[in-house]
């Protein structure tokens, strides 16, 4: 059963730094590399993992938030990276890792090199190219879709039929519009390729657990301008309005900013 099972959580996620690890089917990923390296590999002992047997540390894109911690990992631990083409160009081209860091580009939007099938959709962010992932195991998938002004169609066909997804609650509304981010930063983060607010996240949830959603974390939450038990709150009573029972027919968890979330197994 060890072998076959899937767990999956976040070291961190926040609009500081986002990192999350995957172990299915004998294989171990991370998804993101926002942290510093010591903290990927303290999170990595509370998880009973060694960070030199990764398989693979997969980008979503180049924001410093998701990639600040790689280069210093990279150069204590060979591990390839993949990722689109354009951000492993931008990456190399910044002298974000090591001259000497393997670097796979996900061709046609998938990698076949392991056990379970990784696939990357594109979310619809300000970067050379942001992707979400969507991970087959064994015993079911995991959707992971961060960093996107809006809810694509593409994103949300992509999260159907995952038994996990975390999906970003970035920001309160009112939060952001009343806060002291100035004008074009608020406008940046509001538009449809800043990031998505609390509102728009819960309103999309109640389709994921149609279609087999059963644990749903919600991430990337901003320190600035979102607290952690708002985004809870706004999707927990987005899925009462559609008659979703929490604990019964879901469970929803805000992801901690610098500590590791629950680790879900399946």
């Amino acid at each position: 059963m060890a072998d076959t099972m899937t767990e999956f959580c976040t070291l961190a996620s926040s609009s500081s730094g986002n990192c999350a690890f995957l172990k299915a089917d004998g294989e171990s990923f991370l998804i993101d590399a926002g942290i510093s390296c010591r903290a990927i590999v303290n999170g990595l002992k509370l998880l009973n993992a060694q960070p030199n047997e990764l398989n693979a540390v997969f980008i979503t894109h180049e924001h410093s938030d998701h990639i600040k911690g790689l280069k210093v990992f990279l150069k204590n631990y060979k591990i390839p990276v993949y990722s689109t083409l354009e951000v492993l160009n931008y990456l190399a081209e910044n002298d974000l890792v090591p001259v000497d860091a393997v670097l796979r580009e996900m061709k046609d939007n998938r990698c076949d090199d392991f056990s379970a099938q990784i696939i990357s959709f594109d979310t619809p962010h300000d970067s050379v190219h942001s992707v979400g992932y969507r991970i087959h195991t064994k015993s079911g998938a995991v959707g992971i879709a961060t960093d996107l002004g809006y809810m694509s169609d593409e994103v949300r066909e992509n999260l159907y039929g995952c038994k996990t997804i975390l999906i970003e609650s970035n920001y309160d509304r009112a939060m952001l519009e009343c806060g002291t981010y100035p004008y074009y930063l608020k406008r940046r983060i509001m538009s449809d390729r800043g990031h998505l607010c609390n509102d728009d996240c819960a309103g999309q949830l109640y389709t994921f657990i149609e279609n087999s959603a059963e644990h749903i974390l919600l991430g990337h939450i901003s320190r600035e301008n979102n607290l952690p038990h708002l985004a809870y709150a706004t999707a927990i009573q987005a899925l009462s309005e559609c008659g979703a029972r929490e604990n019964t027919d879901f469970t929803v968890v805000a992801a901690p900013a610098s500590e590791m979330s629950p680790v879900y197994r399946f």
